[in-house]
């Protein structure tokens, strides 16, 4: 579907944006991703990463869900947690053109079920989605989590930065999203299923830019050069969550993607 961005549809002159991949799990049959680690879902491969130690991972009555037995984290040089990736270039294959744009923005959006909890305030788990080329490293990794009673805006390694929920309009979020493009970097979420939405739907809980710079730690610096480079054949999409033993189970209705511009 495509869908006005700005200012409004009945404003002319704004960009248009496309959803150019989308999966909903409550047509995705019943898969095991502990047995079984990889599936095609909207005609793209996703793998799994950390499903072994779950209590649960997989597709279960048209829901995907990630329940934690053993711990999984996201962050430094920890990169533990129960998660699904695909290459970007694979996503990228399903545009207009069949490749990445420099010129366009990005908007990876996941939307989590109505009875999906938030996260325990006893150790950490909790969703989270993004687009990476390092995860390890500072400026190559566009993520956004949740966990305990916190968002985690984060660009690769060590590099965070975290707002309490009760900071922000968006308490008790059901959607999710990052938006990169041109080294410009946003994370969205929402209170409400943004199924189809427009690609900037929801609050920003940061904005900025991307850079690969390990001195810096702010999430908003200047933009020169664009290091997470989605043209780079080791970019991929991912989404999963923290995980702890006898954690919750987070469940998640859909994943889509937007190209803006």
């Amino acid at each position: 579907m495509s869908a006005f961005v700005y200012p409004t549809s009945s404003g002319g002159g704004g960009h248009t944006s496309t959803v150019i991949w989308s999966v909903d799990f409550s047509a995705v049959a019943d898969h095991d991703f502990k047995s079984s680690g990889s599936l095609s879902l909207g005609g793209v491969t996703f793998s799994e990463e950390n499903a072994s130690g779950q209590d649960v991972f997989g597709v279960v009555s048209g829901e995907l869900v990630i329940e934690g037995g053993a711990s999984g984290g996201y962050y430094g040089s920890t990169f533990t947690a129960p998660l699904l990736a695909c290459d970007w270039s694979d996503l990228m294959a399903l545009t207009e053109t069949g490749a990445y744009d420099s010129t366009k923005k990005y908007v990876w959006r996941m939307i989590m079920s109505s009875g999906s909890p938030m996260p325990s305030t006893s150790g950490y788990e909790g969703p989270f989605l993004g687009i990476r080329r390092n995860k390890a490293t500072s400026g190559m990794d566009c993520h956004l989590g949740l966990y305990q009673a916190n968002y985690r805006a984060a660009k690769g390694g060590t590099t965070v930065r975290d707002n309490a929920r009760g900071n922000t309009g968006t308490s008790t979020p059901r959607s999710f999203a990052v938006a990169y493009g041109q080294a410009g970097a946003s994370w969205l979420v929402s209170n409400s299923d943004l199924t189809d939405s427009a690609a900037l739907a929801g609050e920003p809980i940061n904005a900025g830019y991307m850079k690969n710079d390990l001195s810096n730690t702010g999430i908003g610096i200047t933009p020169v050069p664009d290091s997470l480079d989605l043209a780079n054949a080791a970019c991929q999409g991912y989404f999963g969550c923290l995980s702890k033993a006898s954690g919750s189970a987070f469940k998640y209705q859909r994943v889509e993607l937007h190209e803006v511009g």
